[in-house]
């Protein structure tokens, strides 16, 4: 955004686009191990993060012992219980639902019922991912080719725009 904003003052024209954020609706994902840390393969234990190339019963294994705590009935609350409101919104975003929907639903219900539904989405939601990946994965050929291709394309791109901003700064 400053090198778009200072090209524009210096040359009267747009040389650079304007970068602007992309915001969802879900928040950051905590970990499952440690749900004070972000997910996160850098941080902390393997077992807080959940991998799209993750099989489904490392996916099962992972939620089941995702920490929580032992309070009885499942109340909504990030600061006494932030094991518990991580796994809700988890839940929320990945089965494309409303958070406060979710809670209701599983408001005093038990933590066990919450990390089977939790599992059950998914691994509905991740198995296809991961058996796409894993067949490309396995199509050495198809990537070379796929690499090569784009590396051609954002060549000619990249081409395209240093001849442009060459112009507009005066070096051509």
């Amino acid at each position: 955004a400053v090198v778009s904003t200072q090209s524009t003052g210096s040359y009267k024209c747009q040389v650079f686009g304007t970068v602007s954020q992309l915001l969802t609706t879900s928040p950051r994902v905590k970990s499952l191990a440690d749900p004070g840390l972000k997910m996160s393969k850098s941080y902390g234990k393997p077992s807080g993060v959940i991998g799209m190339l993750d099989t489904d019963d490392q996916i099962r294994k992972k939620i089941r012992k995702a920490v929580t705590d032992s309070f009885g009935p499942i109340t909504v609350d990030l600061e006494t219980r932030p094991g518990v409101y991580n796994l809700l919104q988890l839940l929320a975003a990945v089965s494309d639902s409303d958070f406060h929907e979710v809670c209701r639903k599983y408001e005093s219900g038990n933590v066990v019922n919450l990390k089977n539904d939790l599992s059950d989405c998914l691994v509905d939601k991740i198995g296809p991912v991961r058996n796409m990946a894993q067949e490309l994965l396995d199509d050495r050929g198809y990537i070379e080719e796929v690499l090569s291709v784009g590396a051609e394309k954002a060549s000619d791109i990249a081409e395209r725009n240093l001849d442009e901003i060459y112009r507009t700064i005066g070096l051509k």
